[in-house]
């Protein structure tokens, strides 16, 4: 019957993140291992290479631009164009790594999934739709892949910065870089409230276009039973109700996205704003240095 709809695959999301499940799929990536190991230590390279650059503009002004010494202040804007062409070079490898490595396992996942659809008996497709099972071969798939190749590596990365900026800031002045990381709890605080609104946004997303795929491929592979019953009207408005549930959940994440992103702009101007008024204060008090305060902001 067109419609129909397989609800247990998708009551499978709204437990959370299963970590069995996601064991079963790092022990079949393991042959990518290699390539994952050597995009981690790419990643760390990555944020280091681009966690020098305020610490060279630091040494440029604090060192030679101050002092008049031109000849020094070449030398180290040379060094910050190399740290740039460093960075550009690692993350275009780093790019082709992971996404190699995401296809590879695409490619066997995919290969996977249609071997054991195919040795599923005839009550399993009486239960799920074919247009739900083309969603989690394909869409699903997709999913992971940027899962492994994106969402991993971005964790990983911004993780590793967020602890290399602490320490620097801290480094560098400890009051300033205090009052750089305050903004932090506000920040994860928002967070956690986007995070869990867009995890629910995604599901039903998700069950939506799950939804759609099958609708879509029983009328098409029914066409003749549709036309001989005369179910057009009735099926096109039934179509209509699941095309207007997907332009309300994607108008909610519009909303939520309207919402956090500017909240989070709004945080590091803030954070910014108040850097430049409490170090330029102390700076002209001769308390510290032009390059420290724009290291700093450069590190917010």
């Amino acid at each position: 019957m067109p419609g129909r709809h397989d609800a247990s695959l998708d009551e499978q999301a709204e437990k959370g993140l299963d970590w069995s499940m996601t064991k079963r799929l790092l022990l079949r990536a393991r042959s990518q291992w290699g390539q994952l190991g050597l995009a981690a230590v790419l990643l760390l390279l990555i944020t280091l290479g681009e966690q020098a650059k305020p610490l060279l503009i630091k040494n440029l002004l604090d060192e030679h631009a101050t002092k008049g010494d031109t000849g020094g202040a070449l030398v180290w804007a040379g060094y910050y164009i190399l740290s740039i062409v460093w960075v550009f070079s690692l993350q275009a490898w780093q790019t082709i790594q992971t996404k190699r490595m995401g296809q590879d396992l695409m490619l066997d996942l995919r290969g996977a999934l249609f071997a054991k659809i195919h040795a599923q008996p005839l009550r399993f497709f009486d239960k799920n739709p074919v247009g739900s099972l083309m969603t989690r071969v394909i869409y699903d798939v997709e999913t992971l892949n940027q899962f492994f190749t994106a969402g991993v590596s971005a964790v990983f990365q911004d993780f590793f910065t967020l602890l290399v900026i602490a320490f620097l800031l801290v480094k560098m002045d400890w009051r300033l870089g205090l009052a750089a990381l305050s903004v932090l709890p506000l920040l994860l605080w928002s967070t956690r409230i986007f995070r869990a609104q867009a995890r629910e946004n995604f599901r039903a997303v998700r069950a939506n276009n799950s939804l759609m795929n099958s609708f879509l491929a029983e009328n098409l592979g029914g066409m003749a039973t549709v036309q001989l019953f005369n179910r057009e009207a009735r099926n096109e408005e039934k179509f209509d109700g699941i095309n207007l549930a997907s332009l309300n959940i994607l108008l909610r994440q519009i909303r939520i996205n309207a919402v956090f992103l500017p909240l989070t702009d709004l945080l590091s101007a803030l954070t910014v704003g108040a850097l430049l008024w409490y170090g330029g204060l102390r700076h002209f008090e001769g308390g510290l240095s032009l390059g420290v305060v724009v290291a700093s902001v450069m590190y917010v």
